[in-house]
């Protein structure tokens, strides 16, 4: 009903007009239809079941769903104005349409001519054609009722409510009241900005709005933010509100930048245990590709990001070299201190054919080529010592915004990217010393569309950081 009322053009109207009159009390369903009392809402059932004989088992429990609630006579009317006959007709079969989903067994719904003086002026009829218990009445006033959205009517909006003294007045800024009688800012307090934050809801209802009025509060706060963005919409916006005294804070990880790219090297070991380097490293792979993981995988990449870290050239770019170049291997092999795992390993994919290695690299490769196709993104994961560390967010109170670029890198590797920026600021905040705590929200996330598996490493993050932000669109909301 309410998508054929939703049809409506310029200048068209239709009214359905129920008029409701005598009530018709509920009664008991007898063994025989002819012991009902007349001039309740069973007149109608004694045509469906038939007079003077027993009513068996089926026609018993139609007749008891029918009479055992109360109910009233009734009369539907349907008033259309459209610019031709034939269109006036199409919008009453359609209204006609929605009511006919109740039809059943012995129920059938027409149309009969009526007066349009007698819609305006809301007469009674002289005889009603119509008896209704309330459920079925329920049903044809097509009243919305239940969980939304409806055809042709507003999303329903949420009650006002006064805000609990809990929450906080000042801090990072999400909204203001407006209960009316209580103008007041809500907002997150130091204390719950340092848990993390999921910002859900359909398109066009303001997640990126939120998310922008956090970092700008962060930045004139002079915190230090990381911000990843799938599409750069929100980098632009970001870009054109940074303040004045925090210009030479913003770095643009951009891997769109052909001439002078920021670059990520998730190798570079630093202070860092190589070992814990390499384990984050694999975890981001094993995330994004989950459901097309298996133990050979999981052997040959592990050993492979065991071998490279803490090497010079280290970066992930110099994983494939490692494992089809025999001259480059054999020097990465004679540099390993680790006689009891990583030394039988190579032993191994030394002693094997060239097919065989070819076959056994080969699932590992397919995961390594959607960046290693890309230019783009080999020249920012291809740098062994990048000008920027992403420690430097947390130690110098850096400002880095991350454009995934997902339409140009597509979406497994605009995944790897923004993965890498995330598991290494959540490993960056874990190791942090207490001089590196900021007083604040170090770590801001935007949308969430790539960061399904990294769920997982929030829950492991400290405490008292950081505190993240990301944004999804859910269309249930």
């Amino acid at each position: 009903m309410l998508s054929a009322l939703g049809r409506l053009a310029t200048k068209e109207s239709v009214t359905v007009q129920w008029l409701v009159g005598p009530r018709l009390p509920a009664v008991a369903v007898p063994n025989s239809v002819d012991e009902l009392p007349s001039g309740s809402i069973t007149q109608h059932g004694r045509q469906i079941v038939g007079g003077g004989r027993p009513v068996d088992g089926e026609r018993r429990r139609a007749l008891r769903d029918k009479v055992t609630q109360p109910g009233f006579r009734a009369v539907a009317r349907i008033a259309v104005s459209a610019g031709s006959r034939s269109r006036a007709k199409e919008l009453a079969l359609a209204v006609l349409g929605g009511l006919r989903v109740l039809e059943g067994a012995g129920v059938k719904m027409t149309l009969v001519p009526c007066s349009y003086r007698r819609i305006v002026q809301v007469r009674e009829p002289w005889a009603w054609p119509l008896r209704l218990n309330v459920e079925e009445l329920a049903g044809l006033l097509c009243w919305p009722s239940g969980d939304g959205p409806f055809p042709g009517l507003p999303q329903a909006r949420s009650r006002l409510l006064a805000a609990s003294s809990s929450v906080a007045r000042s801090g990072r800024v999400v909204a203001e009241s407006r209960m009316p009688g209580e103008r007041r800012t809500l907002a997150l307090s130091a204390t719950d900005s340092l848990l993390h934050t999921h910002c859900l809801g359909p398109t066009g209802v303001g997640k990126s709005t939120l998310l922008l009025g956090l970092i700008c509060q962060d930045m004139a706060a002079g915190r230090g933010v990381v911000v990843i963005e799938p599409k750069g919409d929100l980098i632009d916006d970001v870009l054109a509100r940074v303040p004045r005294d925090r210009l030479d804070d913003v770095v643009v990880l951009d891997p769109t930048d052909a001439e002078r790219p920021v670059g990520l090297n998730p190798l570079r070991v630093g202070a860092a245990v190589p070992e814990l380097v390499a384990d984050q490293v694999l975890a981001v792979f094993h995330g994004l590709y989950r459901d097309n993981w298996g133990p050979r995988t999981q052997d040959i990449l592990h050993a492979g990001l065991l071998s490279l870290v803490g090497r010079d050239e280290a970066c992930l770019p110099m994983l494939p070299v490692l494992l089809t170049n025999a001259a480059y291997r054999r020097r990465v092999i004679g540099g390993l201190e680790d006689r009891v795992a990583l030394g039988p390993f190579w032993s191994w994919y030394d002693s094997i054919s060239e097919e065989q290695r070819q076959q056994v690299i080969a699932p590992v490769m397919n995961k390594l080529r959607p960046f290693l196709l890309r230019p783009r993104l080999r020249a920012v994961l291809g740098q062994t010592r990048p000008a920027f560390a992403l420690s430097e967010v947390f130690t110098e109170r850096k400002i880095l915004l991350v454009s995934l670029a997902k339409g140009t890198l597509g979406s497994e590797a605009a995944g790897l990217l923004g993965s890498l920026v995330f598991s290494q600021s959540l490993w960056r905040v874990r190791h942090r010393g207490e001089d590196e705590m900021m007083g604040g929200w170090p770590l801001g996330c935007g949308r969430r569309s790539f960061l399904e598996p990294r769920a997982r490493s929030q829950s492991g993050a400290r405490p008292e950081g950081p505190g993240s932000v990301a944004s999804s669109t859910n269309p249930r909301f």
